[in-house]
């Protein structure tokens, strides 16, 4: 098992280049894990220092084209390591 971060982020999140721009911070971060749409919100889950996680939510909240209105944050156990980080 490897833990993992499983975070969610609600508001103007979605049509505005925010999962591509995940992946940007996520990559320079050296995080992995995945980012899709779920709905009315964006779902991250991520893996790498916690440090590094608190960074990648920040930097995605100052994003200016989206308005990021609240963060959920949950760790969780994952069955394996994820490769590299891909944008669902």
């Amino acid at each position: 098992m490897v833990k993992g971060y499983k975070i969610v982020f609600r508001g103007k999140v979605q049509g505005v280049g925010f999962r591509w721009s995940a992946r940007i911070v996520a990559s320079r971060l050296g995080l992995r894990g995945h980012v899709r749409n779920v709905d009315d919100h964006v779902e991250a889950v991520v893996v790498g220092e916690e440090d590094k996680v608190r960074e990648f939510i920040k930097k995605l909240e100052s994003l200016p084209s989206a308005r990021v209105e609240s963060v959920e944050v949950e760790v969780v156990e994952l069955d394996e390591e994820p490769l590299g980080f891909k944008v669902y």
